[in-house]
């Protein structure tokens, strides 16, 4: 690490950026505000498939059995690993 400071590196992570969103092959979000603007106005007029389906998911009953609540905190992941 002391090598890399005194070569005037400067050690980075890595983001990865998302340039758009796909849901079901549809795009349905990009990264470039006025290419979104265009997209919002395009759904506005021509509903997408996963937008067409969606009042099929609306009304689904949700079993709260199958969830549990987890604990993000790191003391108590690593006792368990």
């Amino acid at each position: 690490m002391e090598d890399n400071r005194e070569k005037g590196y400067v050690l980075m992570p890595y983001i990865i950026k998302t340039v758009k969103t796909s849901i079901n092959g549809e795009t349905a979000w990009y990264a470039n505000k006025w290419k979104n603007l265009l997209l919002k106005i395009k759904h506005f007029f021509i509903k997408p498939k996963y937008l067409k389906n969606a009042h099929i998911y609306t009304h689904k009953v949700v079993n709260p059995s199958l969830y549990v609540v987890v604990n993000i905190t790191g003391d108590k992941n690593k006792e368990n690993h």
